[in-house]
């Protein structure tokens, strides 16, 4: 079973290029400044929190602006490819019921839309990182690593989330809650050693954790991450990832009659 939506995910890939290009395009359509976006509001985002966190609460951490990007980046394209693709099976209901195109193409599509976004963001952002620490061009390999570990995970618990929305509707209200309170318990806007002992362990925890600090090392710190640690990310990937076919390819007789 699992086959073969491996073999659906290759076979429509085209379909799934073509709709993520088009709800990008669509996204930025009319828009003045398009494109550009997708590093304006991240800017913004970083420049707040910034004021915040180093002038009121007194955060004394070297560059501390590109410490911000090197985990903001990486959050708001979780933030934003997990809500959309939580969503999307109920907004894209219509052409799920008139085209024959399979269900587990919509979700992807959402995900994908969003991590194309995310790429063009970063490739305006990374020279940033080069000009301030020109060794991590050594690490590019490690980083494009990360970012597709990254993006599976994302793809697998958006299938997942996608799948609930359709049966439970009130998630999308609920989601948008647990994204704000995993935010904070995600160590973008600070070390997780600044976090006291006994609350630590909600940090390793939290999968976003591994990610966060895997873009952090090569970014900002620009080391090798621990073995270890990219271990634990490609495994845990796959595990969401082949969750999220399960649950959809197992509940995709029904998906149409709940939405």
């Amino acid at each position: 079973m699992l086959v073969e939506k491996f073999k659906e995910i290759y076979r429509y890939r085209s379909n799934l290029w073509t709709i993520a290009n088009f709800n990008l395009k669509d996204r930025y359509a009319g828009s003045l400044l398009g494109l550009a976006w997708a590093v304006v509001v991240p800017c913004l985002l970083m420049l707040s929190v910034t004021v915040v966190f180093r002038y009121v609460f007194r955060i004394e951490i070297k560059n501390f602006e590109l410490f911000v990007f090197s985990g903001l980046f990486p959050w708001m394209f979780t933030s934003s490819a997990l809500f959309d693709s939580a969503t999307s099976l109920v907004s894209q209901r219509n052409i799920l019921r008139q085209f024959a195109v399979p269900r587990i193409v919509v979700p992807l599509a959402s995900a994908l839309t969003n991590f194309l976004n995310y790429i063009f963001g970063f490739l305006l952002v990374y020279p940033i990182f080069l000009i301030v620490n020109p060794g991590i061009i050594e690490l590019f390999p490690v980083f494009t690593f990360t970012i597709v570990t990254h993006f599976i995970f994302v793809c697998g618990l958006g299938l997942l989330l996608s799948v609930i929305n359709a049966f439970y509707r009130g998630l999308t209200h609920v989601l948008g809650v647990v994204l704000i309170i995993w935010l904070w318990a995600t160590p973008v806007f600070y070390d997780p050693l600044m976090v006291p002992v006994e609350f630590r362990w909600v940090i390793y925890c939290n999968p976003m954790n591994l990610y966060i600090s895997a873009y952090r090392d090569v970014l900002f710190f620009g080391r090798l991450p621990q073995p270890n640690l990219l271990a634990v990310m490609i495994i845990f990937s796959f595990i969401v990832f082949v969750s999220g076919l399960f649950v959809l390819s197992k509940n995709e007789r029904k998906i149409l009659k709940k939405i």
